[in-house]
């Protein structure tokens, strides 16, 4: 009788390592898919900005414009630069673009204040004509 009551002992630990474990896999996996989804994101973001720092037509039309001080919103970015953003984000996302000065917090106005907002920066500093740095920040959100 007492052999059972120790095999009854090491099953009910075994079976509580067990659950344990198993909770901390779940949470471990949920923590994991988030940073992926995150990272998707940043690669996304990234991928547009060289893209239009490494296009020297997109890179002379952003060194043109003349950055006020509360920096130029989406709407008033270049045609070129406005649709490279829309053909090459993800489908559920939301990325918006803003051009302002290096010294400048280029902070934007019109997401949605209740969602993960995803930001990048590049800096468009010259081209072979013109040198005039700034920044342009893609703020992306799901939809």
């Amino acid at each position: 009788m007492k052999n059972k009551n120790g095999f009854m002992k090491i099953l009910e630990a075994f079976t509580a390592i067990l659950l344990i474990t198993l909770i901390l896999l779940i949470i471990l996996n949920r923590n994991a898919q988030e940073r992926d989804f995150s990272q998707l994101i940043y690669d996304s973001q990234y991928s547009i900005l060289k893209q239009i720092q490494f296009n020297n037509s997109m890179r002379s039309e952003i060194l043109e414009i003349a950055i006020p001080e509360e920096g130029v919103e989406h709407e008033s970015l270049p045609t070129d630069v406005k649709n490279k953003i829309a053909s090459e984000a993800p489908a559920s996302l939301t990325c918006e673009g803003k051009l302002c000065s290096l010294a400048d917090d280029c902070l934007i106005s019109g997401a949605e204040e209740d969602k993960n907002i995803y930001v990048q920066t590049a800096v468009i500093s010259a081209d072979s004509d013109t040198y005039s740095p700034r920044k342009l920040k893609l703020f992306c959100w799901q939809k």
